[in-house]
């Protein structure tokens, strides 16, 4: 028995002690156990694996956590895994309120989970895993139906893998929207993001252009898709890639930030780009104001291309031009596959690719072969 303990992974061996010992009556019925910290202290290990063994005993009937006061033991026997549903739905983004194209997805998130009764718990992550980890473990404390989520793509933890997998496994109903990785069995809806980016380096190349710069986000399959696309277009026109006019963005600058950071990087080359293709509308906005500031007239002397159709790049001077996605249906599907799984279909995950388009506005112009680009 001991030998099969020591298999065990670290959180599963905290919740096999705490259940022996309310087996054995060292942990009473209607008693309160020691706090979080007392047992990361006993058990010399983290508070997030401390929690997710809690919760785990509280969702099967062992324990009961109750606000302000602490846990308490409610039974020795497992319940049956039938749940009551709460008509509660976590969201979780890497952020929102700086990002305009998640507060779309967030509007059409809320309007059709509203339509069928629900609720949004809504939280974000900063793009930290760990942070990530935690905010799940409170969603499943607070006993929400499901979770709808963007993942965080910089700096993965193995713990924060490895709870997606036993919520997996579990069938616990989830689903990833705009960003994934592989490895995870969860539905997923997003754009095809190497077609956007494809088309968005086309139609600058079909304009003349044949050095086009390139402003990546930080990373996920997101920004790989579009660097896919973008070399594609590349690749069909016969032009090599050239690894001094693609820029990625900087994790601890907002996107705006990044973008102007990057474009004055760019622009101050001695052979700049005529044309950049950037990763997002709001990394577009630093462009706008790299280019005031550096007297780059757009689309004259640079043309640009953005990415979301987020609602106010059409009121920069000039409208940027920028590739579409479908945010409100985005939001639709995500919701529909998640209740789908709430009302307990057992399908194999799906994983759903919307089409992206060009919007074509101001921003972008046939290649001047003489345009001021040069930063003297």
């Amino acid at each position: 028995m001991l030998e099969d303990r020591d298999k065990l992974t670290r959180y599963e061996q905290v919740k096999y002690f705490i259940q022996t010992k309310i087996k054995n009556g060292e942990y009473k019925i209607g008693e309160k156990i020691p706090s979080l910290a007392k047992l990361c202290t006993n058990y010399q290990t983290s508070l997030i694996t401390v929690r997710r063994a809690i919760l785990e005993l509280v969702s099967e009937g062992l324990l009961k956590t109750v606000t302000g006061k602490g846990i308490f033991v409610i039974s020795s026997k497992k319940r049956n895994n039938d749940t009551k549903q709460n008509n509660l739905i976590g969201l979780i983004f890497t952020e929102m309120y700086v990002n305009t194209f998640y507060m779309e997805l967030f509007h059409g998130i809320e309007k059709t989970l509203n339509s069928f009764g629900y609720k949004l718990i809504v939280s974000t992550t900063g793009d930290n895993p760990e942070r990530e980890c935690q905010i799940i473990l409170e969603l499943k404390e607070k006993n929400v139906d499901g979770i709808i989520m963007t993942l965080s793509t910089v700096n993965r933890t193995l713990s924060a893998d490895n709870i997606l997998k036993d919520l997996s496994r579990e069938n616990f109903p989830i689903v990833f929207i705009d960003r994934k990785f592989s490895g995870f069995s969860i539905d997923y809806v997003g754009s095809n993001n190497e077609e956007g980016g494809y088309i968005a380096t086309r139609y600058l190349l079909n304009l003349g252009h044949k050095r086009i710069g390139f402003i990546l986000g930080v990373g996920g399959n997101t920004s790989q898709g579009k660097y896919s696309g973008y070399k594609r277009a590349l690749s069909e026109f016969n032009i090599p890639l050239d690894p001094i006019i693609i820029k990625r963005s900087y994790i601890e600058l907002q996107y705006a930030e990044s973008g102007y950071s990057n474009t004055l990087d760019i622009l101050q080359l001695a052979n700049p780009p005529t044309a950049l293709f950037v990763a997002s509308d709001l990394h577009a906005m630093g462009v706008y104001r790299a280019c005031y500031e550096l007297n780059i007239k757009i689309p004259d002397d640079l043309s640009i291309v953005g990415y979301d159709n987020i609602s106010y790049g059409e009121y920069l001077n000039p409208p940027l031009t920028t590739i579409h996605q479908s945010k409100y249906e985005m939001s639709e599907i995500a919701c529909k596959l998640l209740l789908d799984r709430i009302r307990g279909e057992k399908s194999e995950p799906k994983e759903i690719f919307l089409d992206t388009r060009l919007i074509e506005r101001a921003s972008c112009s046939k290649y001047k072969k003489y345009a001021n680009v040069a930063i003297l």
